[in-house]
């Protein structure tokens, strides 16, 4: 599993039989990238990719979608469509990026998140919100939210999973809160991560089941 991922967002440009487009790439690891943009991407497509990188190096690649999110418009998203690339052959200038010092790279999660689009209930101190979890790991999530929560502060969270009528009730920590400021800066939409507190037996088999559906659907 790739867990290293670059933190830096990069110019990029792609071209496929569903049609050209451009956005920014992001979370780019030597195997796969993620991008977002205004153009629809069309999930299990095969593309070519042109991101440009530091120094004026133009790293292509040819890849295949593995996952596609629309954002709902209910959440102001500075691009309406978020993408996963998996490189399909080895590429000599795409592993350029990863041997310049202008490109650094951090591990800061205990799990690789993976993403995804879910229905989501929030309530905290004085709100009560209906929105979205944006990414999913076995020990936490971030949430689409722009009401402004603490460090610490804890929270209660209704999943709605698919095909299930009752909600996954949940608790989690407020380890990070990005404001709509500052979600502008990496093209993202504001949210909160959250880190799951200890569930009850029954939720946590039902929780880390569809997680690990998700990560073989992503292919992690």
């Amino acid at each position: 599993m790739d867990s290293n991922g670059s933190r830096k967002i990069f110019p990029v440009k792609f071209f496929g039989q569903a049609g050209n487009g451009e956005g920014v790439a992001f979370d780019l690891v030597p195997s796969r990238l993620r991008i977002r943009t205004n153009d629809e991407v069309v999930q299990g497509q095969d593309l070519t990719f042109e991101v440009e990188g530091p120094n004026g190096l133009i790293a292509s690649g040819f890849a295949t979608v593995y996952y596609m999110i629309e954002f709902p418009l209910v959440l102001e998203p500075t691009f309406e469509f978020e993408a996963g690339l998996k490189l399909l052959t080895p590429s000599e200038s795409y592993a350029r990026l990863f041997e310049l010092d202008a490109l650094s790279f951090a591990d800061y999660r205990e799990w690789t998140r993976v993403p995804n689009l879910l229905r989501v209930q929030m309530v905290g101190p004085g709100f009560f919100q209906t929105t979205f979890a944006l990414n999913l790991s076995r020990k936490g999530l971030f949430v689409a939210c722009e009401t402004e929560v603490h460090k610490g502060q804890i929270v209660e969270v209704r999943l709605f999973l698919p095909k299930q009528n009752i909600p996954l009730s949940l608790r989690g920590e407020v380890v990070h809160f990005l404001s709509r400021e500052d979600a502008k800066k990496v093209y993202g939409l504001p949210g909160v991560g959250l880190r799951l507190l200890p569930l009850q037996q029954k939720d946590k088999e039902r929780f880390e089941q569809y997680v690990e559906y998700l990560e073989e659907k992503a292919g992690f």
